[in-house]
């Protein structure tokens, strides 16, 4: 994929979040489900493009920086992600949300401003393609993010199962359910795995666009399913 090609598709995907955001917020916006879906979106805008830049920066200092930067755009889009879940599947707040949330903002802090997570940065010859050198700190921020995320997607299938929610979000649910570990398996696939294995960095834009659409794809099926229930 050229960078002009994945320049215009990050752009696009941003603006379908972005608009399905701003829908959002100007439909609902003195619901707490919102709020944290917009914390998601921002996040995620946030995370997109210092990927973008990490990918086609052409100096190692540049790379260094949205790559910390991307990595505290990480865990805080996978904070929000859980708390957004949370709010979908109408849970009160407990104190082990905010626990984690201060979790979250200390690793984003350590990510950005420190080289306990990314270390250093190695420019490679192809574009996207980057040696990185982690910190200490590593193991331990990949797990705290793993455990947001897995604890996401488990509360949206157990929810949907037995919860006692509307049949539209019990259908958002499934959404997050399916949508969190196919987009970031495929980016492990595309980013990681191929690039690895296969030398070849033709696929690294696709899993990240594809974790863009499924917050879009959420905001389609609320509207849907209230849009049926209005009628």
């Amino acid at each position: 994929m050229s960078s002009l090609l994945a320049s215009l598709l990050y752009v696009l995907a941003g603006l379908l979040l972005a608009s399905a955001a701003s829908f959002l917020w100007i439909r609902e916006r003195r619901s707490l489900l919102v709020s944290w879906f917009m914390a998601v979106s921002v996040s995620l805008l946030a995370w997109i493009t210092t990927l973008y830049m990490y990918q086609y920066a052409p100096t190692p200092e540049v790379v260094l920086q949205a790559g910390r930067f991307n990595l505290a755009a990480t865990v805080l889009a996978a904070y929000a992600t859980y708390r957004f879940t949370r709010a979908l599947a109408q849970h009160p707040k407990h104190v082990v949300d905010s626990l984690l949330g201060w979790g979250a903002l200390l690793f984003a802090l350590a990510s950005a401003a420190t080289p306990w997570v990314d270390k250093a940065e190695r420019v490679g010859d192809v574009a996207g393609f980057h040696l990185s050198q982690y910190g200490w700190l590593a193991p331990v921020y990949l797990l705290y993010v793993i455990v947001l995320l897995v604890a996401a997607v488990m509360l949206a299938f157990w929810e949907r199962k037995e919860g006692k929610v509307s049949v539209s979000v019990r259908s958002q649910l499934l959404l997050l359910g399916v949508g969190i570990p196919v987009s970031v398996g495929i980016s492990f696939i595309t980013n990681v795995l191929i690039p690895l294995v296969w030398g070849s960095y033709r696929w690294i834009n696709i899993g990240p666009l594809l974790v863009l659409l499924v917050m879009p794809a959420v905001v389609y099926v609320r509207v849907a399913g209230s849009s049926r229930s209005s009628r």
